[in-house]
């Protein structure tokens, strides 16, 4: 995940994503931060992941919620 990587590195913010599919894209692909119009979608989506893994994604962290 090349794609991935690069977001990673970057520090790549992404901007008004509202859709669940899409919040779970960008935290797949490592974005360092996502700026939401629904952030107890959001929450839940990390939540669960947490609940799985005991992590939010590879690599991405997301505090202050």
């Amino acid at each position: 995940m090349q794609a991935a990587a690069e977001m990673k590195s970057r520090g790549v913010d992404v901007y008004t994503v509202n859709e669940e599919g899409e919040l779970v894209k960008f935290l797949d692909a490592c974005a360092s931060g996502v700026f939401t119009d629904f952030p107890q979608r959001l929450n839940q989506i990390i939540d669960h992941r947490t609940e799985q893994s005991g992590t939010v994604s590879s690599g991405s962290t997301f505090e202050g919620r």
